[in-house]
């Protein structure tokens, strides 16, 4: 195992390369006592007397039982959320402003281990030459594990690719429990096209056999599982995951405000969120910290509005030239229509123009502006093709403020109404 203070280049690189780091004795005796009696205590209540919030999994492929959402279990929990053996590790591997997306418990006695897995979502990368990740977690050990205790098991340097290590996600060394066939048939199926090679012949294999108070961190983009517990012992460990300000708990469980209230400032904003980007003045905003992260912006100037989008335009465009070649048709027909109407119409409509329409000897359309106008109309975008489709009222939209006039307001009245038609 490798000692860590991840102020030291040499240790960041070898995070880089493992994807994971070893804290020896890093919890002290005395929290270590009150998180073991607090957690054996909670794994034996009813669940109906489990403290709200905190539901129970017994996973039924494993001999395990664990507890989610610890930290609001008890306050020896809540010690660990900033505890100086993992925030450091926290502050330098995961971008800010950070906060804990999981905490829970796995409590494991004799049996199969832990398949093969890793969190999908998650990322690692390097900044600046640093070692960044998005899921960082950290293992604080209640109990010694040795060779048959179930050790964790990790595939060094597995964070940094994308192929899956050359073994079954199950071990085939693992005696699986014969008295339960659903079990049996889970882990055959998990076994199927993939070579019976035992993990321990694959390439990045690594065992950590820890102590109790030991701190193991690592990036859940980092293939890992357990091997099989064969010793008579039980071992437990508690899982603390920290991810960006923008991820979302675990399992969709979220803080209770009692918990909020009673925390510190600080454990409070590694509970808090989660948040994403900026806030605005508009609108009001509960519990978002006053970082630079979450900048505030005031309203824009340009007031309300509505954005066209390309689809839109393209509606506009067929909507508008499709009504000006039927005004000519019907010009034709019975130039009587705008007896005594002559003039030049100019028509904007967001991104679907603009147009213009002459009227005199005859009646054409032209697309772009042509020279000046008698009377000039500008529509919100999208608000032509509504009402040349007669699903918007050209008064409405006028009243709305959705429909802007300049020139004579009633050459301009009959210019909609004739094209309405």
């Amino acid at each position: 195992m490798i000692r860590v203070h991840l102020s030291e280049e040499q240790e960041r690189e070898e995070f880089d390369r493992r994807g994971w780091l070893h804290r020896e004795q890093a919890v002290e005796p005395g929290l270590l006592d009150e998180l073991e009696a607090r957690l054996r205590v909670l794994e034996r209540q009813p669940t109906g007397a489990l403290p709200h919030g905190v539901p129970r999994s017994f996973t039924p492929v494993l001999n395990e039982v664990r507890l989610l959402n610890l930290v609001e279990g008890g306050a020896p929990f809540e010690r660990l959320v900033d505890h100086a053996s993992i925030l450091p590790a926290v502050r330098a591997l995961v971008p800010g402003p950070q906060r804990l997306t999981t905490s829970h418990s796995i409590t494991r006695a004799r049996g199969a281990g832990l398949p093969l897995h890793r969190l999908e979502t998650a990322r690692h990368w390097l900044q600046g030459g640093r070692p960044r990740c998005d899921h960082l977690t950290a293992i604080v050990w209640l109990s010694d594990v040795g060779p048959e205790d179930g050790p964790m098991v990790v595939f060094e340097g597995s964070h940094r690719s994308e192929r899956a290590p050359a073994c079954a996600p199950i071990d085939p060394s693992w005696p699986l429990p014969h008295h339960d066939p659903e079990t049996v048939r889970f882990h055959r199926e998990q076994a199927q096209g993939f070579p019976r090679t035992p993990w321990r012949e694959v390439e990045g294999y690594r065992e950590l056999h820890v102590r109790r108070g030991d701190v193991v961190l690592f990036s859940e983009a980092l293939w890992h599982g357990a091997q099989a517990v064969v010793s008579e012992r039980v071992r437990r460990s508690l899982y603390l995951s920290y991810s960006p300000y923008h991820c979302a708990n675990w399992h969709g469980l979220v803080y209770s405000q009692e918990l909020l209230a009673r925390v510190s400032p600080a454990r409070r904003l590694l509970l808090s969120g989660p948040f994403i980007g900026h806030r605005y003045d508009v609108w009001p905003t509960v519990g978002v910290p006053d970082l630079p992260e979450f900048p505030r912006l005031a309203e824009s100037e340009l007031g309300l509005r509505e954005i066209a989008a390309s689809a839109d335009s393209t509606r506009e465009r067929a909507a508008v030239t499709d009504a000006f070649a039927d005004a000519e048709r019907r010009f034709r027909e019975d130039p009587r229509e705008l007896a005594g109407c002559r003039g030049r119409l100019h028509v904007v409509a967001g991104d679907g123009g603009p147009w213009t329409i002459e009227c005199g000897d005859g009646l054409r359309h032209l697309s772009g502006l042509h020279g000046g106008c008698d009377v000039r109309l500008e529509l919100v975008p999208g608000d032509a093709a509504r009402l040349l489709a007669h699903e918007r009222d050209a008064v409405e939209l006028f009243n709305q403020g959705r429909v802007r006039v300049e020139g004579e307001l009633a050459l301009a009245m009959r210019w909609l109404s004739f094209l309405l038609e």
